[in-house]
């Protein structure tokens, strides 16, 4: 009897200060929620249907399907959007972004995704899928600080 095990889960947390004040916590979820930062970061998304949209890197521009688990903003001082991959998706997992204002003014933008390799080629070049992934992530995290 012959067994595949999966690879394990990768995890990534990352924040970056994104500026100060209520008006730059606006700017960068309004940025987030209509898909501008992943846009400024090199990542093209077309939504579909049932909350579901297909997104491709424009550095491996291989179809991503993902469906949107939370794209909303949570009052005066936090937005979110969390999406998990979908079969076809080079990976396995889920990403959240996250757009928050603390009490002092202060705008910061948190990046967390847990993730594995979903396809033949991903996990052949898992080495290369994650230097990507991390790639992307710092794209995604300038490109809150510039919106």
């Amino acid at each position: 009897m012959m067994t595949t095990t999966q690879p394990p889960w990768d995890t990534l947390e990352e924040s970056r200060y994104a500026g100060r004040g209520q008006e730059r916590f606006e700017r960068v979820a309004r940025a987030l929620l209509e898909w501008r930062l992943h846009e400024a970061a090199g990542v093209r998304v077309r939504p579909g249907p049932d909350g579901e949209a297909v997104l491709r890197f424009r550095l491996f521009p291989v179809p991503a399907p993902v469906r949107i688990l939370e794209s909303v903003g949570l009052g005066a001082s936090v937005a979110r959007l969390v999406y998990e991959a979908l079969p076809g998706h080079p990976e396995e997992g889920r990403e959240s972004f996250t757009v928050r204002l603390d009490e002092d003014g202060a705008v910061w933008f948190d990046i967390a995704a847990r993730s594995r390799p979903a396809r033949w080629y991903s996990r052949w070049g898992r080495p290369a899928a994650r230097a990507v992934q991390l790639l992307i992530t710092r794209r995604y995290l300038r490109a809150a600080t510039r919106v």
